[in-house]
């Protein structure tokens, strides 16, 4: 099947504000973007980014041996070498080079103005300090029920993510969902101007990227960016809990709707039947009893704004409870594996090392907390990121909490998370193990330590940023150790 092309050269020229080097290459057929030359193929338009470690231009011969169709250079590089880039015109005719100011700006202004192209797809926006990614798989699970949805796969949610997942929207799709993350100012600003989305939705405000944004209400001020473009027809979706909930709400165009386990059933259309810990939680939407897979109060938040934008959007209990039910965590996000060892044991493993920050921790130390049925708990915890000055207190508080649980066996990985083992050892807690790197060793030593000490029907939480790759852990245990994924 023909694949459709996605900009016109004028189009790409005119959104960018792009010029041509070399020839004007009339005959020009662009059928996907990479920012990944591994990526290109017959057709691609490449897009190199410059970043502090490595600069894409050098990788745009290897993108024109895929089939590269077309290729963004910055100005500043072309500049540097007006006669290269003069003579790669010349050898490539077929191909279109374009100069523009800045890659990173011409590749969102392309994903714009091909956003622009379909105005009968409505956009949602998802943001927030976590579960985002959690909400937009259960919102987007929901939707296909009744809707043909497109959604950033997994969590590109980034300046350059958001872009790239934009030009996946077809003609075909009735609604676009787009979770925006941010690492920086004015991030989400710059992707919601991207996607535009008339539906808006902030999980939550918590102390992730605090590091960068220095305060709880400037996080809240960067992530209110999500309600940019609800105008006076859209929504806005608010957790009715938080401590930002009014600043978020304020001066919001179109309808402001919130959503949490405080908000009356005679409006929600939610009533709570069972919180069954590691076995997720039961309730009921208008009516109709829906299990919910994920384990913890935090994925029943996830769930709760999932819901509340669905009713807004028509859809059945039926289709609700279908959607939900049928739901598979991403990998490393609540996701739970039951693991047979060669020693005997049979345990259940919590795997939620996607990502981390104090927020998001404490829900899974809470989560462990609160299961009186397991016979044994052990924590696997890493280094949380992108906490700047907060980091010290910040991990300093979990190994508080953790002194609170007294788990039978805790192991604290990496530099920040010294400052938790000290933090419980000062407490009392005297079953904690620490080491300052996450390197191969580590692994192997932490999956040793846990065979050998593990009971059956112990549950072990392992959690961290994605920056230890804790799973390195569980698949050391299962491989190491003659175990296998139950």
């Amino acid at each position: 099947m023909k694949t459709a092309p996605l900009l016109s050269r004028d189009m790409l020229l005119a959104a960018t504000e792009g010029t041509v080097i070399g020839e004007s290459c009339i005959d020009f057929v662009c059928t996907s973007v990479v920012t990944d030359s591994r990526a290109v193929k017959a057709g691609s338009l490449f897009v190199p980014l410059v970043g502090t470690q490595q600069d894409g231009h050098v990788y745009i011969p290897d993108a024109l041996t895929h089939g590269a169709r077309a290729v963004f250079v910055a100005d500043a590089e072309y500049r540097r070498n007006i006669a290269r880039y003069t003579a790669m015109a010349q050898q490539h005719p077929a191909v279109l080079f374009i100069r523009v100011g800045h890659t990173l700006t011409a590749l969102q202004r392309a994903a714009r103005a091909y956003v622009a192209q379909f105005p009968t797809v409505q956009v949602i926006g998802i943001t927030g300090s976590s579960g985002k990614t959690t909400t937009k798989e259960l919102l987007a699970h929901i939707l296909r029920q009744t809707y043909a949805v497109v959604a950033n796969e997994g969590n590109l949610n980034s300046e350059t993510g958001v872009p790239l997942s934009a030009f996946h929207i077809t003609g075909a799709h009735e609604i676009g969902i787009f979770e925006l993350g941010m690492n920086r100012a004015h991030e989400i600003e710059e992707t919601a101007a991207i996607v535009r989305p008339t539906i808006g939705v902030v999980t939550n405000i918590g102390t992730a990227h605090i590091g960068q944004l220095g305060s709880v209400q400037a996080i809240a001020a960067e992530k209110k960016h999500v309600f940019d473009y609800t105008a006076k027809t859209g929504a806005a979706f608010i957790p009715a809990a938080g401590s930002c909930s009014d600043f978020l709400a304020a001066g919001v165009g179109g309808h402001v709707y919130y959503f949490g386990r405080t908000v009356p059933t005679e409006k929600s259309g939610v009533a709570l039947v069972a919180d069954n810990g590691f076995a997720g939680t039961v309730f009921t939407v208008d009516g109709t009893v829906i299990r919910l897979p994920l384990p913890g109060r935090h994925n029943y938040d996830n769930a709760l704004a999932a819901v509340a934008v669905a009713r807004y959007m028509g859809v059945s209990p039926e289709c609700i409870k279908r959607g939900l039910e049928s739901f598979s965590p991403l990998p490393g996000r609540s996701e739970l594996i039951r693991i047979s060892l060669r020693t005997g044991a049979t345990v259940t493993v919590l795997k939620d090392c996607y990502n981390a920050n104090p927020d998001s921790m404490a829900c899974a130390l809470q989560l462990c907390a609160e299961d009186q049925r397991v016979t044994q708990k052990i924590f696997v915890l890493g280094d949380m990121g992108e906490l700047g000055a907060a980091a010290q207190s910040a991990h300093e508080a979990v190994g508080i909490h953790v002194a609170k649980i007294n788990p039978a066996l805790t192991f604290f990985l990496g530099d920040e998370m010294q400052c938790a083992a000290q933090a419980a050892s000062d407490r009392g807690y005297t079953r904690g193990v620490s080491f300052p790197c996450i390197d191969d060793e580590t692994v192997i030593q932490t999956a040793a330590a846990i065979a050998a000490a593990t009971r059956d029907g112990a549950m072990i939480l392992v959690k961290g940023s994605r920056s230890g790759a804790l799973e390195r852990i569980v698949t050391e245990l299962v491989d190491s150790w003659g175990g296998k994924n139950g």
